[in-house]
């Protein structure tokens, strides 16, 4: 199998090191149109696999092509692959404006079939068992789910000319950036959302756009969310997923069931349910990278069976990628 893979530092970085353990991939062309960047990077000392080049033309034909590379060249990538190469990896979010979004959702279905859009966290343990807890009906129905994710990077003096904190790009920004990934884990356990409010506000001096945001939805079933996420304040990474008989709670990597609901203390008085560990990863960071190889495991899989990705995945994608644009 022979790969190309637009990007080369940050999550680009940490891709191509993940590619590199799968041996069906022979060759991996590193794309980036300075090719003198490029070369000071040293990514064609990672391994002998590894072509770093500035020739578009070497992605045509490849089996495989991984755009990782910033949310505004997203679909001008697409544009000019779709066509050549059997299957796009696609970093979240899908597009960059209403006008690209309309762009993908005029993809004929044959074109849909070979697009990946990376929505990890859909691919996260809590996102499995949720999904099979809310399908058995195993804890009851779902009536809430709260997720806080929070540092404090705006606070650093580099945060004032990072790229997430770029006024004219609001997809690079925390809500683009971190808020759509729980939009999207939501809706994908819950379906459309009937109602979407968001709350901005920018607390670091350095911020040039917002750096914390509070979102909440609804769904059907009366099943609610809140979101809050923010550059501004300690490092908490947490979830909760209320069900009537029970609930998931996600800390720092830790996941943990809580059930029955009727549970009592030696007074009869309700007390907090007997708990379960069902996973505990190192850190939240490596609870994100479970999520993350499983998704690309999942992308090589579908590459390597010549199989394709369901017109439902494409879809959701495009649904949660569309709540951006309206707040």
């Amino acid at each position: 199998m022979e790969a190309g893979l637009i990007g080369y530092r940050n999550h680009s970085a940490r891709i191509l090191n993940l590619l590199l353990g799968y041996p069906e991939i022979d060759h991996i062309y590193v794309y980036h149109p300075d090719g003198h960047k490029l070369l000071k990077s040293g990514v064609q000392s990672l391994s002998s696999r590894v072509e770093p080049t500035s020739d578009r033309s070497k992605l045509s034909g490849l089996d495989a092509v991984f755009i990782t590379s910033p949310s505004r060249t997203h679909v001008e990538y697409i544009r000019s692959l779709i066509d050549e190469v059997a299957y796009l990896y696609c970093e979240k979010p899908p597009a960059a404006t209403r006008e690209e979004l309309a762009y993908l959702s005029s993809l004929a279905e044959r074109q849909r079939h070979g697009v990946y859009f990376s929505f990890n966290y859909r691919f996260s343990e809590l996102a499995i068992i949720a999904k099979d807890f809310i399908e058995s009906g195993q804890i009851g129905s779902p009536v809430h789910c709260n997720f806080v994710s929070t540092h404090g990077l705006a606070y650093r003096e580099s945060f004032r000319g990072d790229w997430r904190s770029n006024r004219e790009d609001q997809l690079s920004g925390i809500f683009g950036n971190v808020s759509i990934h729980y939009i999207d884990l939501c809706m994908w356990l819950l379906g459309g959302s009937t109602c979407v409010t968001v709350q901005k506000a920018a607390w670091s001096e350095n911020s040039k756009t917002a750096d914390s945001v509070h979102t909440v939805m609804r769904f059907r079933h009366d099943c609610t969310a809140s979101i809050f996420v923010s550059y501004a304040a300690p490092f908490i990474n947490q979830a909760q997923l209320i069900f009537t008989d029970g609930f998931l709670e996600l800390d720092n990597g830790t996941l943990t069931l809580y059930s029955p609901r009727d549970s009592y203390d030696a007074d009869g008085t309700f007390t907090r349910p007997a708990s379960k560990e069902l996973l505990s990863a190192k850190s939240s960071r490596r609870y994100y990278d479970y999520s993350l190889e499983k998704s690309l495991k999942y992308f090589i899989s579908v590459v390597a069976e010549k199989s394709s990705f369901s017109a439902k995945e494409f879809d959701q994608s495009l649904r949660s990628n569309a709540v951006i644009f309206d707040y």
